[in-house]
């Protein structure tokens, strides 16, 4: 019979130790002000419904499903690396090969495979500045230390400065970076800012991360590569969330093959694998002549339509005007204002509470200085109609304005 120490006092705590006392993360910041019923919300990083290639999907879904020998194969169990005809298709796409590539449930499921398998407790993170803040979500679960990047006036940030700093001793194990249309900014690191980083990292030993989901939605402006493949210093993290549609959840991991394999092994013990049947209705819809790349079109053309709308308005309404860091591509307009006695924050509640709208003030993506909005905002420009776009631009002209607002 098996005895107990019973002077073990009983553990009252819910969640485990590393939950419990994980540090707060801001990400775009809990609203102070509630949000008007008939909002028109300008935070969105979603394709519109317009340029969604509905039909496609719809066509292949039904295909699918009303075929009961494809319906049953696909309601199996598949396997965690993905379905061969996706992976090949991703890997021609990125110009590797398919045993080269994993399908995940979307980019941030991706990087949060990336970093299991990278990142021990306590490693260094190196991040652009400003960047997508959702990211620290994932390198909190590793207590990591984040080093921060700032990104120059010519959309990248400076090499020789982290060579300098990689030399006086910094050893980051993971670069991340968001390098076609930089979230927020919307500019493009340049190819020779990229070359060099590889070299940096293959000499110092830490991986580059490039999570480039607006790759593909280019409207000004010379295409860059992204970062080599052919560098096993290199691992690209993407997603159709951004051109089929985030429902779909649907993404991928391109890189290394200890990486790839690592990957796989790290699925059997948490999802096991992406949906069969969402991998195979994306498929049939990559497959289908000109559906992805005519969806691409048409979503190049609104994005540069609207985005110029939301500028040209805007400097129309707001004393002083606005300025936008590029017009180049992908889904948001990052804007400094003119007038820097605008309060972005105080702005935000009154875009809330009084005007119906929402947008994000600049301080969210900068890890330093979190109380400063540096006269800043990201604006969304791809999910609302060329109309609904317009009224949620005078909106947010109306809180910018307003006499509140004035520092």
């Amino acid at each position: 019979m098996t005895t107990f120490d019973l002077s073990i006092p009983v553990r009252d705590d819910l969640l485990a130790s590393r939950a419990a006392a994980r540090r707060p993360i801001r990400g775009f910041g809990a609203p102070t002000s509630p949000l008007l019923p008939d909002a028109l919300r300008l935070q969105g990083g979603a394709p519109g419904a317009d340029v969604l290639p509905l039909a496609h999907i719809a066509r292949a879904a039904r295909a699918l499903t009303e075929d009961p020998a494809s319906l049953e194969e696909l309601l199996q169990y598949s396997v965690g690396q993905g379905r061969e005809p996706l992976r090949r298709w991703i890997a021609e796409r990125e110009g590797t090969t398919a045993d080269r590539v994993v399908v995940t449930n979307g980019a941030l499921h991706g990087l949060a495979l990336v970093s299991r398998a990278l990142l021990d407790d306590g490693d260094t993170v190196l991040v652009d500045d400003p960047t997508y803040p959702l990211a620290f979500r994932t390198f909190a679960d590793f207590d990591a230390e984040i080093e921060t990047l700032p990104v120059g006036p010519d959309g990248g940030p400076d090499p020789e400065d982290l060579a300098a700093r990689l030399e006086a001793g910094l050893r980051p194990r993971i670069y991340y970076t968001v390098p076609d249309f930089v979230n927020p900014l919307g500019t493009t690191v340049p190819a020779a800012t990229r070359a060099r980083i590889v070299e940096l990292a293959e000499r110092y030993g830490f991986t580059i991360v490039s999570d480039n989901p607006y790759s593909q939605l280019r409207y000004a402006g010379e295409h860059v590569p992204d970062y080599p493949l052919t560098s096993d210093r290199v691992v690209h993290v993407n997603t159709f969330s951004k051109t089929l549609g985030p429902g779909l959840r649907s993404g991928w991991v391109a890189g290394p093959p200890r990486v790839i394999e690592e990957l796989v092994q790290l699925r059997g013990s948490t999802d096991q694998h992406t949906s069969g049947l969402v991998q195979a209705v994306v498929t049939r819809v990559l497959e289908t002549p000109d559906a992805f790349d005519g969806t691409v079109r048409t979503a190049r053309a609104a994005y540069a339509r609207r985005s110029r709308l939301l500028v040209d308005r805007l400097d129309e309404l707001v004393p002083g005007g606005v300025e936008p860091a590029a017009l180049e591509g992908g889904i948001f307009v990052w804007l400094r204002l003119g007038d820097d006695r605008i309060d972005v924050s105080a702005a935000r509640d009154l875009a809330r509470s009084r005007y119906g709208t929402d947008f994000v003030p600049g301080r969210f993506f900068h890890r330093g200085r979190p109380d400063d909005d540096r006269s800043a905002l990201r604006v969304g420009i791809s999910h609302l109609s060329d109309a609904d776009l317009l009224t949620a631009t005078d909106r947010l002209a109306g809180a910018l304005t307003d006499p509140e607002a004035r520092t």
